[in-house]
């Protein structure tokens, strides 16, 4: 978990984002590995939609089972008609504002997420939920 937030902290602090808070949550097990390309990406997106505010990392245990993690962010935030297609393959977001902060992406990272937080079996395999409000950020 922390890990997620050192390998991201760069990225904040060269944009001057707040730091990236730490929640206390119950030890759990999972793939380490996969669950870090997760938060990772996660964070990544955030940032660099992120112009100025911040960027929060959060894990909350909701029983002994399961631990929610939440990215949020104040950041240029997702219009409603993009949501549907968020997680499918070679999706993004065509706009400049868009293009000038992810010049680079392809849009496979989200759809390689979902698909890990399914094979993980979180959420009952539901996969990432998105919440945004465009203009404001998303969580």
């Amino acid at each position: 978990f922390f890990q997620a937030e050192d390998g991201i902290r760069d990225a904040q602090e060269s944009r001057g984002l707040g730091d990236v808070y730490k929640r206390q949550a119950s030890n759990f097990f999972t793939d380490e590995n996969r669950l870090m390309q997760v938060l990772l990406n996660l964070l990544s997106n955030a940032t660099k939609f992120t112009v100025k505010g911040k960027v929060c990392l959060q894990a909350e245990s909701i029983n002994e089972n399961t631990i929610r993690f939440s990215v949020e962010d104040t950041g240029i935030g997702i219009k409603p008609e993009h949501l549907p297609n968020l997680f499918s393959t070679y999706s993004k977001i065509q706009s400049k504002e868009n293009n000038q902060l992810n010049p680079t992406g392809v849009g496979l990272g989200l759809t390689i997420s979902n698909m890990l937080v399914k094979m993980m079996k979180i959420d009952s395999q539901q996969g990432i939920k998105v919440e945004s409000e465009y203009g404001k950020g998303s969580r």
